[in-house]
């Protein structure tokens, strides 16, 4: 059993390093921190709330589409936002993935009912 200081409650994604996870509970403790494998105290890489929605590992980076912003959160450095996703309200995630320098994010606007995917250079 993998043990983390703080509590975790939403996993991210995972590296060859290290797992990502969200803390959410305590406002004090909001945001993103990464532990190494073999567990203990974590590393806080943003501080602030982060819902990550839809995800995608590509080698030692994690991409999450929030259906507000592209992220990047890459092994050893804090979580970089890439791009605000233009969709506006009542948006929802469908997918997020990486590919040859770009970050492509599919997205749905439940009030108008229409699919769109965006691509932002990295």
């Amino acid at each position: 059993m993998l043990t983390v200081t703080p509590a975790a409650n939403e996993l991210i994604g995972v590296t060859s390093a290290s797992l990502y996870y969200v803390q959410s509970d305590d406002v004090n403790q909001w945001g993103v921190y990464r532990v190494p494998h073999a567990g203990g105290t974590a590393t806080q890489v943003f501080d602030g709330f982060f819902l990550g929605l839809s995800g995608y590992q590509d080698g030692d980076s994690i991409y999450i589409n929030d259906a507000s912003n592209l992220w990047r959160i890459k092994e050893g450095e804090m979580v970089a936002k890439l791009a605000p996703v233009p969709a506006g309200g009542e948006c929802t995630t469908h997918e997020v993935l990486a590919h040859d320098g770009f970050v492509y994010a599919v997205t749905y606007h439940s009030t108008r009912g229409d699919n769109q995917i965006w691509r932002v250079a990295e």
